[in-house]
């Protein structure tokens, strides 16, 4: 009788044992048919099941189907870096193109025998300004590339910026003036000195000089006051056509304002700003705001104030 029954739950035993591997094993080739589907696709949302209970395998499957939702990320990742890159590169190839088609169009009147000097000498200053400006434009590529892969070196040191804004200012003044801009200036004598490579601040300085000549209408403020522990340095231009939901693009790479990308700016130089203060360890933001006499559009630096030393105050 005791025999009977010991056969009885075996026999049992082995037909739960039995169903249970069939049931798994056709669970596992479910999911094994899944998982194909799944890699024929490049993007998909789909997550792999176990119709039959199983306490291990359903751990197997989550860790599975985890490594599967890094995968979607990382293909969204990089499909979003890819539409970028060749953004960027369809901007690089227009920006080099067109200072080098006006180069060879004037090099091509160049050769008309019947040009009076004046005219050559005209012809030949447009080619040698879009020429430096083709010459630029590949620093400032070659700059960027180094700063964005760690290969810019800084050499941080004790600065003192009223001396550096003073003189980035003096080598601007006539073009300002060139470009009909009445440029107000408050900036405290105040010696007050930060942590910055000087190189890199006096082309912070370039830089945004550079974006008021190309982007400024009619008025111009620079200030540069001690602000506690901070030096605060402000460029404020009028300009017109800019939007609020510009602004925070204005550090983009390759941004700008003009849409029809006539030449006059690539967008790099902002980008090169942010970079070099953010390595420096200061900080720079941007902002437009609405006057009585038109919009202004202000670039702040904020930059950390080394100490205070030899106290003295003035305007300029």
């Amino acid at each position: 009788m005791i025999e009977r029954i010991l056969l009885a739950a075996a026999m049992a035993a082995a037909v739960f044992y039995a169903a249970r591997f069939y049931s798994l094993r056709r669970g596992l080739r479910s999911s094994r048919r899944l998982m194909e589907e799944i890699n024929g696709r490049r993007v998909t949302n789909q997550k792999l099941i176990l119709t039959a209970p199983d306490r291990e395998l359903e751990r197997l499957l989550e860790t599975v189907n985890q490594g599967l939702e890094n995968a979607r990320l990382e293909q969204v990742v990089y499909c979003g870096r890819e539409k970028e890159f060749r953004r960027q590169i369809a901007n690089i190839s227009h920006d080099l193109r067109t200072p080098l088609t006006s180069i060879l169009g004037y090099l091509e009147l160049l050769e008309d025998p019947d040009l009076s000097e004046m005219e050559r000498r005209e012809f030949l200053n447009v080619v040698r300004r879009k020429a430096e400006a083709l010459q630029e434009l590949i620093s400032a590529f070659y700059d960027l590339s180094r700063l964005e892969s760690g290969e810019y070196s800084l050499d941080p040191e004790r600065t003192e910026l009223y001396g550096l804004l003073c003189e980035t200012l003096a080598a601007f003044y006539e073009d300002f003036q060139t470009a009909g801009l009445a440029v107000e200036t408050c900036i405290s004598q105040e010696r007050v000195f930060v942590t910055a490579d000087k190189k890199a601040a006096k082309r912070v300085f370039f830089n945004l000089m550079q974006n008021i000549l190309n982007h400024g209408t009619s008025q111009v403020r620079i200030e540069q006051r001690r602000e506690g522990a901070e030096v605060i340095t402000t460029f404020s231009n009028m300009v017109q056509g800019m939007r609020q939901e510009d602004v925070p693009r204005v550090f983009e790479r390759f941004f700008t304002a003009d849409e029809m990308r006539t030449g006059q700016n690539t967008g790099l130089g902002m980008t090169i700003v942010q970079k070099l203060l953010t390595e420096m360890g200061h900080q720079v933001d941007a902002s437009l705001t609405q006057g009585e006499d038109g919009d202004w559009f202000t670039v702040r630096i904020a930059w950390r104030a080394e100490r205070q030393a030899d106290k003295g105050s003035g305007k300029k």
